[in-house]
């Protein structure tokens, strides 16, 4: 059997098997040292004592589970970290979403403003076609000579037109356009 350097092997010791790992080799020998020993007791053995230990010694198998926990440590570790950073996300898209909600609030808001006051605008533009008299009826005829609107039934009641003080003479129909 071809033995490699640092391999892991059962050395028959008396009656007995030890665990060793394999130092050295020739073509017939291997110097081995027995694990717990110092290097005072490292000797060279014939190939036929010496099997391969195809079991995983205990320091092995003790350093491979330190391993997998801690990789699962780690693992636990960077679910959490995930979960957090999800949750930052999940926050941070809400805030966005509330932002985008208050942008639009604000430019309805705007818009709502700015219809309310052309309203307004109309309004009193409608309200300046009305008669300055009676204030209801829109105005229908011009005062001659000096031209001032008001509503039919007013103007025939005036001889003297009551923003100029000119005297009326009769009252001139127009129409809108």
């Amino acid at each position: 059997m071809n033995f490699q350097r640092h391999d892991l092997v059962k050395v028959y010791k008396g009656s007995s098997l030890a665990k060793a790992r394999v130092l050295h080799t020739t073509k017939s020998d291997c110097l081995v040292h027995y694990q717990g020993f110092s290097s005072q007791h490292d000797e060279w053995v014939p190939h036929y004592r010496v099997l391969l230990d195809t079991d995983l010694d205990d320091l092995h198998i003790q350093r491979l589970q330190i391993e997998n926990k801690r990789l699962k440590d780690e693992l636990v570790k960077t679910q959490a970290e995930l979960k957090s950073l999800q949750a930052t996300v999940d926050l941070n898209a809400h805030s966005l979403q509330q932002q985008q909600y208050q942008i639009v609030s604000d430019h309805c808001k705007k818009a709502l403003g700015r219809l309310q006051s052309v309203l307004e605008e109309k309004q009193s533009l409608i309200n300046s076609w009305n008669c300055v008299i009676c204030l209801q009826t829109p105005i229908n005829c011009a005062l001659v000579p000096c031209g001032h609107t008001f509503c039919l039934h007013c103007a025939v009641q005036l001889t003297k037109c009551p923003i100029c003080r000119q005297p009326s003479v009769s009252p001139l129909p127009i129409f809108k356009p």
